[in-house]
């Protein structure tokens, strides 16, 4: 899915002239990092999160999850 919302999205921009061509490769390689990045990383907290709104996580897993993601940083 990343690689598909970069796709698109540097497509867009070059359609319209808001990048040139040739930065194409590195434009998309910078939008493709930063969804996986953000899928890596944030999605397990808001994850987390919602669960332990509803009372299913505990705080011990939430230190773990926050530990794995400031080490990723």
């Amino acid at each position: 899915t990343s690689v598909m919302s970069a796709s698109m999205g540097i497509f867009a921009l070059v359609l319209f002239d808001h990048i040139q061509v040739q930065e194409i490769w590195d434009s998309w390689f910078r939008w493709c990092l930063g969804d996986t990045i953000g899928i890596l990383i944030f999605t397990p907290l808001t994850l987390f999160y919602w669960n332990w709104r509803r009372g299913e996580e505990t705080g011990e897993r939430f230190a773990f999850y926050f530990v794995a993601s400031a080490i990723s940083f």
